[in-house]
């Protein structure tokens, strides 16, 4: 960088340009850097603006370093350092800092006090209204991005041609394409010379055969607290709660199982075959807890005390009864002989099959995959290859379950990135003193 005042081109598509620009029009004047955000929506935050139905689920309230990095199925080990760093206590007070309090559910998610996505949006808009060296340009769609010598030439598809000093890529994945993200980074850094893994979609609810014959049968039954497993393995792939809905399986934990089967082949000719356990508990749990129910109700139906054993909805009961036909709902429980007990538990934790047809198309809210890790420095998110060249947020490879994790993961990479071009800056002007 030779001259005095460092130009900045931050090219992205939603929320990890916006906390790069933050953090560095508050610590950069306009005597030390030129800031320009360039967006192809005409609208910032677009992705935040409808985050969690519009609430914004922007960081997770898990505490522990170890329990934050286990919800990432990639780049848990790339985030080590900056989750370090930027943790999510940091990051929720970063936002009180700026105006916005937060609060925290009790699944650990944490969303605005007000519970409005706005709040999130608008602290940038406020940064972006009172920094005159941050600009921001939308409506810009970049086309061409060189390296020349030690800066870097921008063309845009209006022809405006741009240098810059320090480029930073926030343009996100492929996932939500009406956002803006389109994958335009993948290809920027590839001709950078960087390696891009193959791409799939994460965080999707998936298309299914229906369970017992007929999609409205279960239309919006929820059950909570199941596990899900590959059919034929013992692995469970996630747990959670879940939802039917018309066309097949919805709900935040079968967004995670989505994450986990992110780099697998599905389609109508190529199914894959889940179990569906209705308890995370196993084979053993559960039977210590049917024993003792049967010997607190020995006159009782089992008709009358199999909800004690898992509260299911009335109508999902129903239907699953109904096909397990050798299961005499009507005897009691001083009836009940070994065999038909572990009949009973086999019923209720593998014999559920669910057939996965298809992800569902616009439902992923990010990509699996991305740039390779190893070609970014964990620290500063500085490519390896490129100088001056910098990543964040969903353009890497990582990717994380529901619950506030891949919004985390955006404030981290995005601090970092501003936390090592602001330091990069002073050193340069003060050997230029």
């Amino acid at each position: 960088m030779v001259n005095r005042k460092t130009e900045i081109a931050i090219i992205g598509a939603g929320a990890a340009w916006l906390m790069c620009g933050l953090r560095l029009a508050e610590s950069l004047d306009e005597h030390q850097a030129n800031i320009t955000i360039y967006e192809k929506n005409s609208e910032i935050g677009k992705k935040i603006r409808i985050s969690w139905g519009g609430r914004c689920n922007f960081t997770t309230g898990r505490e522990e370093k170890s329990h934050i990095l286990e919800a990432y199925i990639r780049g848990s080990q790339f985030l080590k350092y900056g989750i370090g760093k930027y943790s999510p206590i940091k990051i929720r007070e970063f936002f009180a800092l700026h105006g916005v309090e937060s609060h925290m559910e009790d699944d650990g998610r944490v969303f605005p006090m007000s519970n409005k996505s706005s709040d999130i949006i608008e602290v940038f808009e406020r940064v972006i209204a009172t920094h005159d060296h941050l600009n921001l340009s939308t409506k810009m769609s970049l086309t061409s991005l060189k390296q020349q010598s030690e800066q870097f030439e921008l063309i845009f598809v209006t022809g405006e041609q741009i240098i810059a000093d320090i480029v930073v890529l926030t343009t996100g994945g492929n996932a939500y394409a009406h956002t803006g993200s389109s994958g335009d980074g993948y290809e920027f850094a590839r001709s950078l010379g960087h390696t891009i893994t193959p791409l799939s979609p994460s965080l999707n609810s998936f298309e299914a055969l229906p369970l017992f014959g007929d999609f409205a049968l279960l239309q919006w039954v929820s059950l909570k607290q199941v596990a899900f497993r590959e059919s034929g393995k013992s692995e469970i792939l996630t747990q959670g709660d879940m939802i039917f809905t018309h066309f097949g399986i919805s709900g935040p934990w079968v967004f995670a199982l989505a994450a986990s089967l992110a780099y697998r082949e599905i389609t109508p000719q190529n199914t894959i075959k889940l179990t569906l356990a209705l308890t995370s508990e196993n084979f053993e749990q559960v039977e210590q807890r049917l024993i003792k129910i049967l010997n607190e109700h020995p006159k009782k139906t089992l008709a009358n005390i199999l909800h004690l054993l898992i509260p299911l909805p009335e109508r999902f009961s129903d239907l699953l009864w109904k096909q397990n036909k050798s299961i005499n709902l009507e005897q009691t429980a001083t009836t009940l002989s070994r065999d038909e007990r572990k009949q009973i538990i086999h019923v209720l934790l593998d014999s559920i099959s669910i057939f996965l047809t298809k992800r569902r198309p616009w439902d992923e809210f990010v990509t699996a995959w991305g740039i390779n890790t190893d070609e970014v420095s964990n620290k500063t998110c500085e490519s390896k290859i490129t100088p001056n060249l910098y990543f964040a947020w969903e353009i890497l490879n990582i990717d994380g379950i529901t619950g506030g994790f891949n919004f985390q993961s955006c404030w981290v990479t995005a601090s970092l990135v501003s936390e090592e071009i602001i330091e990069r800056i002073a050193k340069n002007l003060t050997e230029q003193a």
